[in-house]
C-alpha cells in the first residue's frame, strides 16, 4: 500500500493564503474603525462650531434688544444686529443638518467600507481553498485504494501544461499506453505535485533474522 503526504509547499501555500486573509479583514477593519473615528472627530468639531454659531447669534439677539432700549437711537443702533443673528442662525442649523448627515452616512459608510472587499475576498477564497483541500484528499484517498498510478499520469497527460509533460516525453500518450512504467511514475508525480500530494518515503521494518 503506497503511504501518501501534504506536499511541504502545498502545506506552506494553504497556511500563507490563510494568514493573507485574516491579515486582509484586519487591516480592512483597522481602516473602517480609522474612517469612524475621523468622522466622529469630524461630528464633534462640527457639533462644536454649531452650538458656538448658534451661541453667537443669540448672544447678538441680546445685544440688539439692550441697544434697542436706548433712548432716540435705540432703534439706529439696533437695526445691523437681527440681519447678523439670522444668518449665524441660518449657519448654526446648517451646520447642525451636516452633522446629521455626516452621522447617518457613517453609519451605512463605515461597515460597507469593511464588510465588501472582505465578502469579496472570502467569496473568492474559501471556495477555492475548500476546492484544493478536497483534491488533495481525494487524491490520497484514491491511492489509498488503488496503489496504481495510471489514473494519475492520464490526468497530467491530459490536464498539465504542455510544457511540464514534454520535459517527461516528447510522446506521452504513447508511452502511457505502452504503459511504460518510468514514464508513468514521472508523469504521475506531475500530476500528484499540482494537487499537493507526494508519496512519503517506505519506512524500513525489523530486519528478520536472515538480514541479520
Amino acid at each position: 500500500m503506497r503511504t501518501t503526504r501534504i506536499r511541504t509547499t502545498r502545506r506552506a501555500a494553504n497556511v500563507a493564503g490563510d494568514v493573507l486573509l485574516v491579515v486582509w479583514i484586519i487591516l480592512w477593519f483597522l481602516a473602517a474603525r480609522s474612517l469612524r473615528e475621523a468622522a466622529g472627530s469630524l461630528s464633534q468639531s462640527l457639533e462644536r462650531l454649531g452650538n458656538a454659531t448658534g451661541t453667537a447669534a443669540d448672544r447678538i439677539n441680546e445685544a440688539s434688544r439692550s441697544l434697542g432700549e436706548v433712548p432716540l437711537v435705540g432703534e439706529q443702533l439696533a437695526a445691523p444686529f437681527p440681519g447678523i443673528a439670522a444668518s449665524l442662525q441660518n449657519l448654526a442649523d446648517q451646520i447642525t443638518t451636516q452633522v446629521a448627515s455626516l452621522g447617518f452616512s457613517s453609519q451605512w459608510l463605515v461597515p460597507l467600507v469593511f464588510l465588501v472587499p472582505t465578502v469579496v475576498a472570502a467569496l473568492w477564497y474559501i471556495p477555492w481553498r475548500i476546492r484544493r483541500v478536497q483534491e488533495t484528499a481525494a487524491a490520497r484517498g484514491l491511492l489509498l485504494r488503488n496503489p496504481s498510478l495510471d489514473l494519475f499520469a492520464l490526468r497530467a497527460v491530459t490536464t498539465a501544461h504542455l510544457r511540464g509533460v514534454a520535459r517527461i516525453s516528447s510522446d506521452p500518450a504513447a508511452a502511457w499506453r505502452a504503459q511504460d512504467p518510468v514514464i508513468i511514475n514521472r508523469l504521475a508525480t506531475l500530476e500528484l505535485r499540482r494537487v499537493g500530494v507526494e508519496m512519503a518515503p517506505a519506512v524500513a521494518g525489523p530486519r528478520t533474522p536472515t538480514e541479520r
